[in-house]
């Protein structure tokens, strides 16, 4: 989601153009039930399957569904086993280090990730608030903060595990 949010609005470039995908929203709102923008969701059939062909599926179709690459990226660094059940945090990390500045060969001063852990969550809605989406480890999972509500004081995630994990707090 954070790829393909920078994907859309800052670099065309960081996530090939092969993996797009057209919207199927039909207005200019938000909704918050969308799968993440920009990048085709691979089919119900290929990935709905046992490990063993879901691995096959992501070796045969990583040049068409961005998801199988990072899974394929993934797979490459840490081993077939966090896949397709995801990452923890660190490694998610790591593979989004290896993405960006190995893969896509941007540098450091080019695109900056903040690893520290001083006052995470004023930096976190800062960032929101000026638009700027944010990764976090949250009890060992890897999420995406986009959305920060300043009535109820509540940042907003999206987990990446389906239509009832996004735009959560």
């Amino acid at each position: 989601m954070l790829l393909s949010f920078w994907d859309t609005y800052w670099d065309d470039n960081i996530i090939s153009e092969n993996y797009d995908a057209n919207s199927l929203l039909t207005s200019d709102c938000f909704d918050f039930s969308a799968d993440s923008p920009g990048v085709e969701m691979e089919p119900y059939s290929i990935a709905n399957v046992s490990d063993s062909v879901y691995h096959s599926n992501v070796f045969t179709y990583s040049n068409q569904y961005f998801q199988f690459l990072l899974i394929s990226m993934g797979d490459s660094l840490y081993g077939t086993s966090a896949g397709s059940y995801g990452m923890v945090y660190n490694n998610y990390s790591d593979l989004f280090d290896y993405y960006v500045y190995t893969y896509k060969g941007y540098s450091t001063t080019e695109v900056q990730v903040i690893k520290e852990y001083t006052d995470v969550r004023n930096k976190a809605i800062n960032l929101i608030k000026q638009g700027i989406p944010v990764k976090l480890g949250i009890e060992g999972h890897a999420v995406v903060a986009y959305d920060y509500d300043e009535t109820t004081d509540s940042i907003y995630c999206h987990f990446g595990w389906g239509e009832k994990t996004t735009h959560v707090n």
